[in-house]
């Protein structure tokens, strides 16, 4: 949906996940992927299995709602309204209709300002902010899926590589890294728990009428 916003988009600061001594890579993760967790030839399409991996109970009460509709015509802009009952971090990303995945935010305008108070509502983006999210082809149905995290964390930290867009090809890996990163066990103020996220899906299409 967002091809030119994309251009724009920082690859999260050169970063890359590093684990015992190892630089994770892409082609790694694939690799742990399919032959651990998920099968890379599973026919289901790239939105259904982002759906059933990340529907958690939505605890924080996270509600997203696209804005001014859900059809947009090739290059017409969108915004996003967030609201919740917990606080958090967001991660925004889009998933065309072709399965491809782009990372909305954290973004080089506002990598740090991604946060949501408590119980009140945040748009992004605001007509100031020198951004803009054009709608663009494929056209078809597409999906934002966005995390909140509650936990303060460096969201960097849990993103398996830094990009700006994934093919539909390495989706599937990549959100299953993602997944299980954000359902480890950390030691937050001396207390071992589960993070706190949750998972919210904003279905969206891109029409040519």
């Amino acid at each position: 949906m967002f091809k030119s916003f994309k251009n724009k988009l920082i690859s999260l600061v050169a970063i890359a996940t590093v684990l015992v001594g190892i630089i994770i890579t892409i082609d790694d993760i694939i690799e742990v992927s399919c032959s651990r967790f998920i099968n890379c030839e599973n026919t289901q399409s790239v939105a259904q299995y982002t759906k059933d991996l990340f529907s958690n109970p939505n605890q924080a009460k996270l509600k997203v709602e696209i804005l001014p509709d859900t059809s947009f015509k090739v290059g017409e802009t969108m915004q996003m309204r967030f609201t919740s009952e917990k606080r958090g971090q967001l991660l925004v990303f889009d998933i065309n209709s072709e399965g491809a995945l782009t990372l909305i935010m954290p973004n080089q305008y506002y990598e740090e300002a991604f946060k949501l108070k408590a119980k009140q509502e945040l748009i992004i983006p605001e007509k100031h902010w020198g951004f803009d999210l054009p709608a663009q082809e494929p056209f078809g149905e597409g999906s934002l899926l966005t995390i909140l995290v509650e936990d303060d964390i460096d969201l960097k930290s849990i993103l398996p590589v830094p990009f700006a867009e994934m093919n539909a090809e390495m989706v599937k890996p990549i959100l299953q890294h993602l997944h299980d990163q954000l359902n480890n066990e950390v030691m937050l103020n001396g207390v071992l728990r589960p993070r706190k996220w949750a998972g919210v899906f904003s279905d969206y299409e891109i029409n040519n009428q």
